[in-house]
């Protein structure tokens, strides 16, 4: 029985070394650079089973790379002729794959599909390229550019993701000098170390140690999808983190964002600052994705309760909401996640529109009013002093969003999907994706749970 073990796996192992390139030609893509794009078309094609083949595969990925990243080995069929001066834009581009395109895919899924990655912090301790101009770069020539007009460009800094997150000093240093890639690595990785806390701090074990009575009530099956009773010491560690989000916000004084990574990385930025308060998990709830109609209502009473908490984290959820809409109304040819940001800025304004009344963005007093306006054009308030004003004190007069028009609450907020889906309809290159989100939304628009 043995022997005939042995054999068979010999003929697996076999069968999955065939596709292993032995020796990869020059240009080629390695084994693992070619599973990493395959998940992400998977990710982010749009079509249900493929998405479902993605839950399903998405531990290959980790399989063939995991422990090479934390050993800093490299497989077979990996092992490229570097240049002398390590600067080659094959080796480059394989090198940043097998680390942190891979932990940048990871934390993604949790940010637009809400699964926890299976990569961490810890697993990468390896240095951060030194300049962040080098991931600007979208082919060899560009690349090459680049290290010609900065020939340091190519060197490692002997800081690592790891020091920037332990060191507060550290992290305001660093992140004075990067931006593009970078700095949407640094955000991406601050959106999921902050999630992995707060579950953490809800786990049962938590729980039962400070709170016992609370552990019985979540064996309750109308439980809220976002728990506001947040401990004492989580708060602070939030507040922490919320200046360090502030460091890592993108330049938001030209309007609008013409190129393709300041779009990708002024995205991802509003959607985590929607998403840290209003779990996408609550958001979809709202519609009626995948929920339950008790779940449906348990999202609705607890998104009420939060529209009457804190006014200034309410506006600025819903400058973020505005900013990202506006910013992919007019953009016709969405890429990979643009469409998932789309609609969850849209759905928030829908949902604000829906549950909320005038007193959340009202001003406060008659003396805390932009001088000299009747309307404020929320998507274009890019003037940081005037934008913070609306922000504590709110705003006497009409708030405009491009493509929607006034934000009156209560009134028309399937407007707002219907829009989405104008805009949605006639993309091409997420044609996938856009139909589907556009089919869900005008369910909703007219009653209906929604269905991918």
């Amino acid at each position: 029985m043995e022997q005939y073990r042995s054999a068979m796996m010999s003929l697996h192992r076999d069968v999955i070394l065939h596709h292993l390139p032995k020796s990869p030609k020059e240009g080629e893509l390695t084994f693992s650079q070619s599973v990493l794009l395959y998940h992400i078309s998977l990710a982010f094609d749009g079509s249900r089973p493929l998405l479902t083949n993605m839950y399903y595969e998405r531990s290959i990925l980790m399989t063939l790379c995991h422990s090479r990243i934390a050993t800093k080995a490299w497989l077979r069929g990996d092992n490229r002729v570097q240049s002398a001066d390590g600067t080659r834009w094959e080796t480059w581009v394989a090198t940043q794959s097998n680390y942190w395109f891979i932990y940048i895919f990871e934390c993604l899924t949790q940010i637009f599909l809400d699964v926890r990655p299976q990569l961490k912090v810890e697993d990468i301790d390896v240095p951060l390229p030194e300049q962040g101009s080098l991931w600007s770069a979208g082919n060899r020539s560009d690349w090459e550019s680049v290290l010609g007009e900065q020939p340091g460009a190519g060197k490692r800094s002997e800081i690592s993701l790891k020091d920037i997150l332990y060191d507060a000093d550290t992290m305001q240093q660093v992140t004075t000098d990067i931006h593009g890639m970078l700095r949407i690595l640094l955000v991406v990785t601050l959106f999921v170390e902050e999630s992995t806390e707060v579950l953490r701090t809800k786990s049962w074990l938590s729980e039962r140690i400070s709170n016992p009575s609370a552990l019985a009530r979540s064996r309750n099956p109308t439980r809220p999808f976002l728990e506001r009773n947040t401990p004492l010491r989580l708060q602070n560690r939030i507040k922490a983190l919320d200046a360090d989000f502030t460091l890592l916000q993108p330049e938001l004084a030209v309007f609008p964002l013409t190129n393709n990574l300041s779009i990708m990385q002024a995205c991802i930025y509003h959607e985590i600052h929607i998403i840290r308060h209003v779990s996408l998990q609550e958001l979809y709830a709202l519609t009626g994705w995948q929920a339950s109609k008790p779940y449906v209502d348990i999202a609705e009473r607890d998104f009420k309760l939060w529209l009457n908490g804190h006014k200034p984290t309410i506006r600025k959820c819903l400058w973020h909401a505005a900013t990202l809409f506006s910013s992919l109304h007019s953009r016709r040819h969405m890429t990979l996640w643009e469409p998932l940001c789309f609609l969850n800025g849209a759905t928030f304004i829908w949902a604000y529109l829906k549950y909320a009344d005038g007193k959340t963005i009202e001003a406060s007093s008659p003396a805390h009013t932009i001088e000299n306006q009747k309307a404020l054009r929320l998507d274009q308030l890019t003037n940081e002093d005037e934008r913070n004003a609306w922000f504590e004190h709110g705003f006497n007069g009409n708030i405009h969003v491009t493509g929607i028009g006034n934000l009156n609450p209560g009134e028309c907020p399937n407007q707002v999907l219907e829009e989405l889906y104008r805009c949605l309809i006639p993309q091409t290159g997420t044609a996938n994706l856009a139909g589907g989100i556009a089919k869900a939304i005008m369910q909703v628009c007219s009653g209906l749970s929604p269905s991918f």
